[in-house]
């Protein structure tokens, strides 16, 4: 059941849309990304973090294990991109919004990043392992794809999808133009007020029905 069916969005109106636009959300590269003390003096809207991983609670089907220390806990500096952070936050108290875990993180995203960026749980849209020789883009999209029917996705990652596997071929042929993946620009960084500037005139545009419209048509121009 959608979340517009659950009653968590108020009713369509004569200009919003019923179903919400779904962004969905990487993590590393995107909003976390490494931290360096040299990089942040010359982008000071980097900021950091310190967090305290455990053994347990660690995606190592997807990621490299870190250095465990005895009792299986790992602490580091982790670094964040401060404009995408905000961007994020501000998504999140949009009623015509959903915003979901697109990672390689998984549950673990909650566990460990939202706290300390002061977001809330988010949905988690992708989990499990991958298929064997799937690459991590096909493993989010198919995901993506199959658990937002009819609602608009933007989905933000920075790794590049391999060639004639983008995200619109796996979503449903009327969905497909109301679907964006969107690259960011620098990855040390994470996103810029660049990336963010493009990305809200998307949203913005998808969240009327003029706007939708208007997708479509280029979509079928494009076509």
């Amino acid at each position: 059941m959608t979340p517009v069916e659950r009653g968590l969005l108020p009713a369509a109106g004569k200009e919003r849309p019923a179903r919400p636009t779904v962004v969905a959300l990487d993590i590393d590269g995107v909003l976390r990304v490494p931290w360096d003390p040299q990089l942040a003096r010359i982008w000071p809207k980097l900021f950091k973090k310190t967090i305290t991983m455990t053994k347990e609670h660690f995606p190592a089907a997807h990621h490299q294990p870190p250095p465990w220390d005895q009792d299986g806990r790992w602490t580091a500096v982790h670094g964040f991109s401060g404009v995408g952070v905000e961007w994020v936050r501000s998504l999140v108290k949009r009623e015509d919004v959903i915003v979901v875990w697109a990672s390689t993180w998984a549950e673990h995203a909650n566990r460990y990043f939202s706290p300390v960026l002061g977001l809330p749980d988010l949905p988690v849209a992708t989990a499990g392992p991958q298929r064997p020789y799937e690459q991590s883009f096909v493993w989010k999209a198919r995901q993506l794809a199959a658990a937002f029917p009819s609602c608009p996705l933007l989905w933000i990652d920075d790794n590049p999808p391999p060639l004639f596997a983008g995200l619109e071929m796996y979503r449903d042929p009327r969905d497909r133009a109301l679907t964006r993946t969107h690259l960011v620009e620098t990855p040390v960084l994470g996103i810029t007020e660049s990336d963010v500037s493009s990305l809200d005139r998307w949203v913005e545009r998808v969240s009327t029905i003029e706007g939708r419209r208007s997708l479509r048509s280029d979509w079928r121009k494009r076509r």
